[in-house]
């Protein structure tokens, strides 16, 4: 039986304004009864909508939350999407400003509308569009969209003008075990980091004497935009970026850096595809021509392709912190561990080529022209 039957769910509603009107319904989906919790409350985001005409779809790119699309079964196109939040997701992720990322995106016309919040998990529109993927983020008529929306979304203002990343890494630091819940667990994070974690606390504070006096500018952010967090509209021929859980102020050029290493891909890692330079320097310039209204110039382009590849190394150890408290809370069925080594790995091969020991800590200025940047 489910356990939030329509007699005791409470529904009050949130405003901001007439757009930004969601229902707040306290009531919990449960794994075990996945189905009957989402349609009691999917009943009250679409009353129209009878039990017996529900359907589910799930989707399984994700691996912080479980995603289940909900449709009738005559109108297929008119979609929903639940997402039900991994456990003990709150403690990385700030659930209220994700709700606020998520009207402040919408009100810019970056993001799908949010109908509804539940005790563990969301509802909101479904975008239309295939997930990219490394062979299609390359495509010449798909890069430049990337690009022109993520310029769009550095311009959302925000009052926040301190950037999040270091403050972000250590408290994700502080939530990795100094001893795993299950002996298997302990042994595979000792043989994959045999520095343990004084090692990835001395790498975090490393980064930061590097680059926590960087002159890239602090912008709204999303930082996390991951392959499958880029939705493409063949029709309308546009891109939009999704999963707003780690948005917010942070450097612009860690935002592209990380965006840049996702190109490797998530369940199956490939450093070797790490865009090359002239992949990037043409991203950059069509980005810089959408974030300034004008063609940059080129010494604008080699200053942010500079500053981009020196974030690269603090995206990939961002994540590979991220997968080792992920490796001892989440439920869902992904090897954390294995993730979190293949993105050390990046994190020591980009950190070594571009903040290795003989540079100076900061801004770094390439020492000649662009050509002789990037991989």
């Amino acid at each position: 039986m489910s356990r939030v039957s329509l007699s005791v769910i409470k529904i009050s509603r949130e405003r901001v304004s007439l757009m930004d009107e969601i229902l707040v319904i306290e009531a919990k989906v449960s794994s075990e009864s996945l189905e009957d919790d989402a349609v009691s409350i999917i009943q009250h985001v679409k009353p129209e909508w009878t039990k017996k005409e529900i359907q589910f779809k799930s989707f399984t790119d994700g691996i912080t939350n479980k995603l289940v699309g909900v449709y009738l079964k005559d109108k297929p196109e008119d979609v929903l999407l639940m997402r039900i939040y991994g456990h003990n997701t709150h403690l990385l992720i700030d659930r209220e400003a994700e709700k606020s990322n998520f009207r402040k995106l919408h009100r810019a016309g970056l993001a799908p509308r949010l109908y509804a919040e539940f005790d563990n998990g969301l509802v909101y529109e479904y975008v239309r569009g295939v997930t990219t993927n490394p062979d299609t983020i390359r495509l010449p008529n798909i890069f430049p969209l990337v690009a022109k929306t993520m310029a769009k979304l550095h311009k959302v203002h925000s009052n926040i003008k301190q950037p999040k990343l270091w403050n972000l890494g250590k408290h994700m630091l502080g939530l990795i075990p100094r001893q795993y819940n299950k002996e298997e667990k302990q042994k595979r994070f000792n043989s994959l980091f045999p520095g343990g974690l004084p090692q990835l606390h001395s790498d975090w504070q490393y980064l930061e004497s590097c680059l926590g006096k960087t002159k890239s500018p602090v912008v709204f952010c999303h930082n996390d935009l991951l392959l499958g967090n880029i939705i493409y509209d063949e029709l309308e021929d546009k891109v939009t970026f999704i999963d707003y859980e780690y948005a917010g102020v942070n450097y612009q050029a860690f935002d592209i850096a990380n965006h840049f290493d996702e190109y490797a891909g998530v369940s199956s890692i490939d450093h070797s595809r790490y865009p090359g330079p002239d992949h990037q320097l043409a991203w950059l310039r069509t980005y810089l021509e959408e974030y300034t209204g004008s063609p940059p110039s080129a010494q604008h382009l080699a200053t942010l392709h500079w500053q981009v590849q020196q974030f690269s190394p603090a995206a990939h150890l961002a994540w590979t912190i991220w997968a080792m408290v992920q490796a001892e809370h989440s439920d869902l069925e992904f090897d954390f561990f294995q993730f979190g080594a293949s993105a050390y790995e990046g994190y020591v091969m980009k950190r070594d080529k571009y903040l290795g020991s003989a540079r100076a800590p900061g801004d770094i200025t390439p020492s000649s022209g662009v050509e002789k940047q990037g991989d």
